[in-house]
């Protein structure tokens, strides 16, 4: 019996790791509606794809809405912290707030060095840390809806309806610490307690 759950275990396990560029994360580390910080990591498990394979970007639930406008922040917010590297080197960062009749989605561009016409090759790491920041520029709604994907492409070489090739990481979310939950329960308890105790 133990053998047998220790096969399904290890079959779990393959499929979960056979899955397309599973190796990158995006890990959102605080968000307001005046401040988002995250994190990429990880290693591409696969070279980028697209006319443009060289652009990476996050988006908003692009896999669902793809050539769907889909805001995630408004106006244009200041990027104050910017530690990204794809393989060791720092791409530019770009900025880009779509109008609400445009066909695209709202886009944090990183260019690398190399440019946006070739592509990022399978083992190329990505590692550090964005913040972006600006007063009510942000939706906390769409926290896990952000998604990163690479490779602009169009469906006809005519037209303008370019949108991304792949999706290579959906956003995971840092979850609040045990101890802040205790430290707030606790809080809520004496708040209780001075209650019954005044009354």
């Amino acid at each position: 019996m133990k053998r047998l759950l220790a096969a399904i275990l290890l079959g779990v396990l393959c499929l979960a790791s056979a899955s397309a560029n599973a190796s990158l994360v995006l890990l959102i580390n605080t968000y307001t509606t005046d401040e988002v910080s995250f994190t990429i990591s990880g290693t591409f498990d696969a070279n980028t794809i697209g006319i443009f394979p060289g652009y990476l970007a996050i988006k908003n639930d692009w896999s669902n809405n793809i050539g769907v406008h889909t805001e995630w922040f408004s106006g244009t917010p200041a990027i104050t912290v910017n530690t990204i590297l794809i393989g060791g080197v720092a791409p530019s960062l770009t900025l880009v707030q779509d109008d609400a009749g445009s066909a695209w989605n709202d886009d944090l561009l990183f260019i690398p060095p190399a440019g946006n016409a070739v592509a990022i090759t399978a083992g190329t790491s990505v590692s550090g840390s964005v913040t972006l920041s600006g007063v009510g520029f942000f939706n906390p709604a769409d926290l896990a809806t952000l998604e990163l994907v690479s490779g602009l492409n169009f469906t006809s070489p005519s037209s303008n309806d370019d949108d991304w090739a792949r999706l290579e990481a959906s956003a995971s979310v840092v979850p609040i610490p045990p101890a802040a939950w205790l430290f707030g329960s606790t809080l809520g308890l004496m708040g209780v307690m001075r209650r019954k105790i005044s009354s």
